[in-house]
C-alpha cells in the first residue's frame, strides 16, 4: 500500500511535470459574497477538460494554472453558498470577479445553536490575528478562549473551565484527534501554562460553551474543534523569536494545488527570561518545552482531499515547591505526539462527506520528595460525518466514531487528595486498563418558517468497560428578529463517562454509571457592521458524578448545578478596537470528597476581561488586556493537630470550600511596530509588560510544620515581567 501510494504521488509530479512544459496559462479569481466581504476556502476549477482547480485564499482570490484554452466553463462551490458557473475565455487577462449568493436558508452550527463562537461560518467573535496580538495571550489560541464569555478565570494557565464545570469535562478535538492533555507542562491539578497547539496552523476554531451538537459526544461541559490548514495558497517562511522562544515555520506548494506541505518547530527557554526577570519561585531546572507539527495536503481534485498531520511536544521543568507544609523538589517532564489522517470529499454541493483516522500518545512523569506519578495514556480513533441538503430547508447531519482508550500508571500518591504535609499517609497505585467506545448521531436542521429554524439530534454511545449505552437527545431553536439579530434558544441532555481509573475493581467501582448533564440556554446575538452583540442566560443540572462511599469507593450520587449570565461586546471606532466580555456563575457540587452541596472550585462569582487596542499611526499599535475574577474557593486549614504516635502534626480543616483566594487582577499591555515588506510579507517587533502593576495574585497558601502560620504562594506571573520579540514573514 505505501508503494502504491508513492507511485501514485510520482505519477502525479510526472503528469504535473509534463503540464508545465506545455503552454500554461494563470487565471486568477476573486470571490466576494453578496455583502461584497471575501469568500475565503472555496473550490473554484473548470468543470470541463483537465479539471484545473484551487482554494480560495483568506482574501478570496485564487489561481488556476491550466494549459487548456479556448471557451471554459468556471465554477465555484462552497458549502452554505448555491453553485456559480462562468463561462470564460482562457487565456484571460484580467481577474475574473465571482460573487457567491447565500442559500436562502443559512443552516449551520452558528445559527442554530446557542453558546458557540467561531467555526468558520457566520462571525468570528476572536479571530486569529486577535490570538497573536493580545496582550498576555503569548499568542496561545487557549490563552485566548479564556477571554470569552462563559469561561472561568481561576488562574493563569491555559484551562478552559466552562460555565462551572472542570476543564476535564470538555471535548478537545484537533484534527479529530482527542486532546485529552493539551497543555505543556501539566501540573497536578491537570492544567499548563500554554497548548501544544501552534496558532500558526489554525484554519477554523469552533467554541461552545453549552447546548452544542449531538456531534460531540463524551462532554458535560464544552467543546472546543480545532482544525489545521488544509491548503497551502504560496510558498511562505516565517521566523519569531523572543526572551523565551524562538521558532518558525515553512509552508511550500510541492505540485501547485495538488500537493503541499507545512512544518512549523519551535523551542522555548525561560533561562533569559528568568535572568532579566526575576521569578516568583525558586527555579532549579529552567522550564523547556519543545514542539514540531507538520501538515500534508494532497487534493486529488478540487473537491476531494487527503490531510496527514503530525504533532511532537516534550517539555521539562523542576522547581522547590512547599505544598502546605511540605517542602520538596518537584520535578516534571511530559509529551505528546497526535497523528491524524483525513479524508473529505465534496461529491456535489448538496453532499458532503469526512472520515478520519488519529492517535494520540500521552506521557506525565513527576516526582515531589518520595510520592510520584507516572502514566501513559493512548486513544486511537475512527470518525465518519456526513452532510446532505435534502432541499433549500433541510440539511441532514450523520455519523459516528469508535475509539480505544489505553492506560497505565504507576503511583505513590497522598491517600487523601491533596494532602501533601509533611508525613501524610500515602497509597501504591498500579494498573493498566482499557475500554472501547462506539458512537453514532443523526441530526437534522430544518427551516419551519420564513424567520425560525430547527435543529433536532440524537446521539447514542456505547462503552465496554462499564456496557453502559447511553442516549442524549438535543434541540435549537432560533428566530431572527430582524436583520442580523437572532434570538435562541437550546436544551438537551449531555454525557460522559468517568475516567478509566474510577472503574478499577480496587481503587474505583465498576458499576458507575455515566455522568449526566441537562443544558437549557436562551440568549440574544446582534451582528451589526462594526459590532458584534450576545448575551446568554444558562442553567446546567448534573446528576450521576462520583461521590465517595466507605463500602464501594465510590458511586453515582454525585449531583450539582450551575447557573449564570454571559456578556460579550466586541467592535471597533476609528482607530480603536476591542471587546468586553462579563460572566456570573454560580455553581453548588456534591461529588467525590464533598458529600453535601458546597460551592465547587470553579464558582467564580464574577469574570471580566477587557482588551483595547489602538492604532497609533505609522503602523504602530498600543493594546492591553485587563483581567478580573472573584476569588476561587478554597478548603482552609484552622489549626494543627499533633499526632504524637507518628511524630507529625496533620491539619484541621474548616468546611470544604468555605473560603476565598483574594481577587485575580491583572492588567497586560503590549506595544507593536508593523514593517509591511509586500504582499503577505511583513515584520513586527514587539515589547510586552505582562502584569504590569506587579498586583501579587495568590496561586495557593502555605503553612508552617504545626500549621500555626500561613504564607501566599504567589502566581507565576505575580512578579512585573518584560518580554521583547519580533515576528518575520517571507
Amino acid at each position: 500500500m505505501k508503494k502504491t501510494f508513492i507511485v501514485v504521488l510520482l505519477l502525479c509530479a510526472q503528469y504535473q511535470s509534463y503540464a508545465q512544459t506545455a503552454a500554461s496559462y494563470a487565471v486568477r479569481v476573486q470571490l466576494v459574497d453578496s455583502d461584497g466581504k471575501k469568500v475565503a476556502y472555496a473550490n473554484v476549477y473548470f468543470a470541463d477538460g483537465d479539471f484545473a482547480g484551487a482554494f480560495t485564499n483568506d482574501s478570496g482570490v485564487a489561481i488556476i494554472r491550466t494549459h487548456i484554452a479556448g471557451e471554459r466553463h468556471l465554477t465555484a462551490s462552497l458549502i452554505g453558498y448555491d453553485t456559480e458557473v462562468k463561462k470564460i475565455k482562457v487565456p484571460h487577462a484580467q481577474t475574473i470577479h465571482v460573487t457567491m449568493h447565500e442559500k436562502s436558508v443559512e443552516l449551520g452550527e452558528l445559527v442554530i445553536e446557542a453558546s458557540a463562537y467561531g467555526g468558520g461560518e457566520g462571525k468570528v467573535a476572536v479571530s486569529k490575528i486577535d490570538v497573536y496580538t493580545t496582550p498576555g495571550g503569548a499568542a496561545d489560541v487557549f490563552q485566548s478562549v479564556k477571554v470569552l464569555p462563559g469561561v472561568t478565570q481561576t488562574d493563569e494557565t491555559a484551562a478552559v473551565p466552562v460555565r462551572g464545570g472542570s476543564p476535564s469535562e470538555n471535548l478537545i478535538l484537533f484534527n479529530g484527534a482527542t486532546l485529552a492533555h493539551p497543555y505543556h507542562g501539566e501540573n497536578t491539578a491537570g492544567n499548563g501554562l500554554f497548548t501544544i497547539v501552534k496558532t500558526a496552523v489554525i484554519r477554523k476554531l469552533y467554541f461552545s460553551s453549552g447546548g452544542f451538537s449531538v456531534r460531540y459526544g463524551n462532554a458535560l461541559s464544552g467543546v472546543l474543534d480545532i482544525e489545521t490548514d488544509n491548503h497551502v495558497a504560496q510558498n511562505r517562511v516565517a521566523v519569531d523569536a523572543n526572551l523565551v522562544s524562538v521558532g518558525g515555520g515553512l509552508q511550500r506548494q510541492i505540485i501547485p494545488n495538488t500537493l503541499s506541505a507545512q512544518v512549523y518547530a519551535d523551542h522555548t527557554s525561560t533561562a533569559l527570561l528568568f535572568k532579566m526577570n526575576k521569578p516568583a519561585f525558586d527555579v532549579v531546572r529552567d522550564p523547556v518545552t519543545s514542539n514540531v507539527t507538520g501538515i500534508v495536503n494532497y487534493n486529488y481534485r478540487p473537491s476531494g482531499q487527503i490531510q496527514a498531520m503530525i504533532l511532537e511536544s516534550r517539555d521539562a521543568q523542576t522547581f522547590d515547591l512547599t505544598l502546605q507544609s511540605n517542602s520538596q523538589r518537584y520535578a516534571l517532564e511530559t509529551g505528546n505526539r497526535v497523528v491524524s489522517l483525513q479524508w473529505s470529499e465534496l461529491f456535489n454541493p448538496q453532499w458532503t462527506s469526512k472520515a478520519s483516522w488519529s492517535y494520540s500518545m500521552y506521557r506525565n512523569d513527576w516526582t515531589f520528595g518520595d510520592w510520584k506519578r507516572a502514566n501513559r495514556e493512548y486513544n486511537i480513533k475512527w470518525r465518519w460525518d456526513h452532510h446532505y441538503a435534502l432541499h433549500n430547508r433541510t440539511i441532514l447531519s450523520f455519523g459516528g466514531e469508535t475509539y480505544g482508550d489505553f492506560y497505565r500508571f504507576d503511583y505513590i500518591l497522598p491517600l487523601r487528595r491533596g494532602e501533601y504535609y509533611n508525613g501524610a499517609d500515602s497509597v501504591v497505585l498500579q494498573g493498566n486498563h482499557h475500554a472501547a467506545v462506539v458512537a453514532a448521531y443523526a441530526e437534522v436542521q430544518q427551516k419551519i418558517a420564513r424567520r425560525w429554524s430547527a435543529q433536532i439530534g440524537f446521539r447514542t454511545d456505547y462503552q465496554t468497560l462499564s456496557q453502559n449505552q447511553i442516549w442524549d437527545i438535543r434541540g435549537s431553536v432560533v428566530h431572527e428578529l430582524a436583520a442580523n439579530s437572532f434570538l435562541r434558544f437550546s436544551a438537551g441532555t449531555f454525557h460522559q463517562f468517568p475516567h478509566i481509573t474510577m472503574y478499577d475493581k480496587t481503587i474505583g467501582n465498576p458499576e458507575l454509571k455515566a455522568m449526566r448533564a441537562r443544558h437549557a440556554v436562551v440568549g440574544w446575538e446582534k451582528n451589526a457592521a462594526t459590532y458584534q452583540l450576545k448575551i446568554e442566560s444558562y442553567y446546567k443540572w448534573y446528576d450521576h458524578l462520583p461521590l465517595s462511599d466507605e463500602d464501594k469507593n465510590y458511586v453515582s450520587q454525585g449531583r450539582g448545578y450551575a447557573r449564570g449570565l454571559d456578556f460579550f461586546l466586541k467592535g471597533g471606532f476609528v482607530k480603536t478596537s476591542g471587546w468586553f466580555s462579563y460572566s456570573f456563575i454560580q455553581t453548588r457540587r456534591k461529588e467525590m470528597q464533598i458529600q453535601t452541596m458546597r460551592p465547587s472550585l470553579y464558582d467564580i462569582t464574577h469574570n471580566i476581561s477587557l482588551i483595547v487596542k489602538q492604532n497609533l499611526g505609522r503602523n504602530f499599535e498600543l493594546a492591553s488586556t485587563l483581567r478580573y475574577a472573584t476569588g476561587r474557593p478554597y478548603t482552609p486549614v484552622t489549626a494543627g493537630q499533633y499526632d504524637p504516635v507518628r511524630g507529625i502534626w496533620q491539619p484541621v480543616y474548616a468546611a470544604d470550600y468555605s473560603d476565598r483566594f483574594p481577587d485575580f487582577k491583572r492588567l497586560d499591555a503590549r506595544l507593536s511596530k508593523f514593517f509591511i515588506l509586500g504582499p503577505q510579507k511583513h515584520v513586527v517587533l514587539y515589547i510586552e509588560a505582562l502584569n504590569l502593576l506587579g498586583i501579587r495574585n495568590i496561586l495557593d497558601y502555605s503553612y508552617s510544620e504545626d500549621f500555626s502560620e500561613r504564607h501566599s504562594v504567589p502566581s507565576y506571573f505575580s512578579n512585573r515581567t518584560v518580554v521583547m520579540g519580533f515576528s518575520l514573514s517571507l
